[in-house]
């Protein structure tokens, strides 16, 4: 589908709405910067309310500067579509990439709470770290260890971390030998082994 037209990926998923299976259906995926464009096709979501959902995709940004100014212009298109279908078709996930260094920023994740709360609609935000330097997946780690660390503290309650483990390429698949240590860290925290910040970073329910 990513592949395809958006024009014609959206009348497949409305297509798809109609089919006994359409329980499996996820989110329809589209660029925040093309939410505009799903304006002809409104009155159809709406036919399908409360099923059809919408997860934006960010600009995301180098820096933190960058960055912000991006996050605030996504939510803005996000806050338009959630207005004109007057809520009732979901339009409340965003998924941004960022430099992994930018999440081991306490300060900036506790600036990113305030531009996340100018939302007029709850909106979970995911971020998907891209691994840096000599060490990428220390760089990984790292970022999650201060996400959790902001989360634990009471901020960013609606904020998760993407962990991409699969692709056409071996560097997509980075990521996939971090899983055992998530499953591991998650069963500890439920077994009440290892006093650890809360695991809902969002990547279990995400993945």
């Amino acid at each position: 589908p990513a592949e395809l037209p958006l024009a014609a990926a959206i009348e497949n998923y409305l297509d798809y709405l109609h089919e006994r299976d359409a329980w499996m259906l996820g989110r329809f995926i589209v660029p925040a910067v093309r939410l505009g464009e799903l304006t002809p096709y409104h009155e159809r979501l709406l036919g399908f309310s409360p099923r059809a959902k919408v997860l934006a995709l960010g600009r995301g940004g180098a820096d933190v500067a960058s960055l912000c100014d991006a996050l605030r212009s996504d939510l803005a298109a996000m806050a338009l579509m959630h207005q004109a279908l007057d809520g009732r078709v979901p339009v409340d996930v965003l998924e941004t990439r960022v430099p992994a260094s930018l999440l081991s920023d306490e300060k900036f994740l506790r600036d990113i709470t305030s531009i996340q709360a100018t939302a007029p609609m709850p909106v979970t935000l995911y971020f998907e770290a891209q691994p840096e330097g000599a060490n990428p997946q220390g760089s990984l780690l790292r970022a999650i260890a201060a996400l959790a660390k902001v989360r634990a503290s009471g901020a960013l309650e609606r904020t998760g971390f993407k962990l991409r483990c699969g692709g056409v390429v071996a560097g997509a698949l980075a990521a996939f030998w971090m899983l055992p240590f998530y499953w591991y860290r998650r069963f500890t925290i439920d077994m009440g082994f290892e006093q650890l910040p809360p695991s809902g970073l969002g990547y279990g329910d995400y993945l």
